[in-house]
């Protein structure tokens, strides 16, 4: 579907609700929502999906370079333990790929809601904004409300300019979570060269006993310490609002990190953290990059080893923490555990290196510190931030990133030492507001509904094939009836000498002309699936040579390792046999060139055999040119 647009419209149902498709097999590129209206009017216990363009996305299919524009995407529902009502400005859930999408203005309200989709369960967002308006009362994220993936989820790219809300209307003892980005993840992902500008709040107070996590990009989520939680080159600036919970865990980037392998690395939080008590019953952990960190109890256990092996890594927070209380005092406030950083509210057992806290306040790195790795962590003052040669050192020591005056220095000597080893991190620009930023650029020029990427619609139909009718009178006509109708009237009127020069003239030059043009045209081109792209197959590669071998990290993560034989500048892609057959398992990152001709694909101990095929393609002129399989094999994990 393309260059479709809709606007004044509306959908309304009490199940699945989606103004071009309840589940996209295909794709919808370069098209429009404008002014409609999208409501799933069941409420209570149910498991539907509302979204602008599509209920769900599935796996093979795209939602690419289209717009949603001051459209009202609602579903009533009651937040709870057996509800999974997924509302998106663009998908309400999706196991594909949207890309280059925008969400402008409007309202997205539900359950579990996101700017762009409720929730992922496959596949990548990129380059997608949003600046609609997003409620939510269980997951909540100005581009995605919740990651439910198997496998890692990337989005990269992506800007959200909308507010969160996170209401306060709740069934049960159901968490609340929500997130400039996304608010709640349940396996690994992977956020890189995002930002958030809009702002979050948590809804009105309540002694619910069921925490709330708000974070500048990520609220929380669970992990069992098999997948990796990555964020970096990544940017918050919106304003957090908390008002009191019971239990609330605020952070400027996340919220709650209560999990192992999160790891944040070259990110910034420009955004003011501000709490407000109302009781004695408060308990919360505030802190300018992660409100709460991982436990663990015992220093050398497996938990603590994962822990200091994936530190917090060049972050820096200039966001201020605030709390405000009209009955209490901030001694009060202490006492009735609520604890503020300008790094981290409770540092746990997470482990800290090469950080900074610059928002020059008077607030401790850590509320709450912990037992785990903290170097190179310091607090920055007015000089330092502005890189005034006059400042101080802010490492004594020679061999730190830090033995500078410059805070842009020292930020800028850990991207270069990591980029000199295959990093891949940018830099940080000191600027004209007396402190460096990070120098994120996000081209949102190709993305959203545009008309010069309209395709012309009659090139997209099959060719017409021209009108077998013209054979039979055009033969005849040349052959028995010209030859006796010229010939008695050229007679009598010219010179003989003209009639052999006549009819050589005409039979040749009838009989070529003619055949040329209608023999091509009597089989009828072969319709196609999809007119706009081709259906011949290319042609194949050969199998690939590859190298699979069991192999276990130091921490104890056990993985497979891939590596390729002699191909480069290609992807990969890996297939495992299940109860359905063989599926492909998603990769983060399956491009293989020189110096990167090794894929690690990580899997849980419960696993014991995994049978497996495996291929490659290369990009041609915009196709993709397969290989074939290599033979199926089996292999023991245990």
């Amino acid at each position: 579907m393309v260059n479709l647009v809709l606007e004044g419209c509306a959908e309304i149902a009490a199940t699945d609700c989606a103004l071009f498709a309840k589940e996209l097999q295909g794709a919808i590129v370069n098209c429009c929502a404008r002014n409609c209206i999208i409501v799933d009017v069941e409420r209570g216990y149910s498991a539907w999906d509302v979204g602008a363009f599509a209920s769900r996305v599935t796996e093979k299919a795209v939602v690419e370079q289209c717009t949603s524009e001051n459209n009202q995407v609602i579903a009533e529902g009651i937040c709870g333990e057996n509800i999974n009502l997924n509302v998106g400005g663009i998908a309400g859930s999706s196991y594909g790929s949207i890309r280059d999408c925008r969400v402008q203005g409007g309202v997205v309200h539900g359950s579990n809601a996101g700017g762009v989709s409720g929730l992922i369960s496959a596949g990548e967002i990129m380059g997608c904004c949003n600046s609609a308006d997003v409620y939510g009362m269980c997951y909540t994220g100005g581009i995605c409300g919740w990651n439910a993936a198997l496998t890692y989820l990337q989005m990269s790219e992506c800007v959200n300019e909308g507010t969160v809300h996170g209401c306060s209307e709740t069934s049960g003892s159901m968490k609340q979570y929500a997130g400039g980005i996304i608010g709640y993840t349940l396996n690994g992902i992977t956020i890189n060269r995002c930002r958030n500008a809009g702002n979050i709040s948590s809804g009105e107070q309540s002694c619910n006993a069921a925490p709330v996590s708000v974070g500048g990009i990520l609220g929380g989520g669970w992990n069992d310490g098999s997948c990796d939680w990555i964020i970096s080159n990544t940017v918050n600036t919106g304003t957090l609002i908390e008002r009191q919970h019971s239990i609330s865990y605020i952070g400027g980037v996340v919220g709650d990190g209560a999990y192992p392998l999160l790891r944040l690395s070259n990110i910034a939080n420009f955004g003011t953290l501000l709490y407000t008590v109302q009781d004695t019953y408060a308990e919360a952990a505030i802190g300018g990059i992660l409100g709460r960190g991982c436990e663990a109890e015992q220093t050398g256990s497996t938990i603590w080893n994962l822990l200091q092996q994936h530190a917090m890594t060049n972050c820096v927070n200039y966001g201020t923490v605030q709390f405000d209380s009209d009955s209490k005092s901030e001694e009060q406030i202490d006492y009735h555990a609520v604890t503020g950083g300008g790094l981290s509210g409770n540092a746990a057992a997470t482990a800290w290196e090469n950080c900074y806290e610059a928002s020059v306040s008077a607030l401790p790195l850590f509320g709450k510190e912990g037992n785990g790795t903290i170097m190179e962590v310091h607090q920055i003052d007015r000089a330092q931030r502005a890189g005034e040669a006059s400042a101080a050192f802010i490492s004594e020591n020679a061999a730190s990133y830090a033995h500078t005056s410059s805070l842009a220095e020292a930020l800028n000597a850990y991207v270069s030492a990591q980029n000199g080893a295959k990093g891949d991190y940018l830099s940080w620009l000191q600027g004209d507001d007396t402190y460096p930023t990070l120098n994120l650029t996000i081209d949102l020029t190709r993305s959203g509904y545009s008309t010069d990427r309209l395709v012309d619609g009659a090139s997209l139909l099959p060719k017409p094939s021209a009108a077998p009718t013209s054979s039979p009178t055009k033969t005849p006509t040349a052959n028995p009836s010209v030859t006796p109708s010229v010939a008695p009237n050229i007679r009598p009127t010219a010179n003989p000498s003209v009639t052999p020069s006549v009819a050589p003239n005409i039979r040749p030059t009838a009989v070529p002309t003619k055949r040329p043009t209608v023999v091509p045209t009597k089989r009828p081109a072969a319709p196609t699936k999809h007119p706009w792209k081709p259906t011949i197959a290319p042609k194949k590669y050969p199998a690939p040579r590859v190298k699979v071998v069991r192999k276990k990290t130091k921490a104890g993560q056990r993985y497979i390792q891939v590596s390729l034989r002699k191909k480069q500048n290609c992807y990969l892609q890996f297939y495992r046999k299940t109860a359905k057959g063989f599926r492909q398992i998603k990769l983060m990152n399956n491009y293989l060139q020189r110096g990167h001709r090794k894929i690690n694909i990580a899997y849980s101990r419960k696993m014991k055999t995994v049978t497996y095929k495996i291929r490659i393609y290369k990009k041609v002129n915009g196709r993709r040119r397969y290989s074939k399989f290599t033979k199926v094999k089996k292999m023991r994990l245990s």
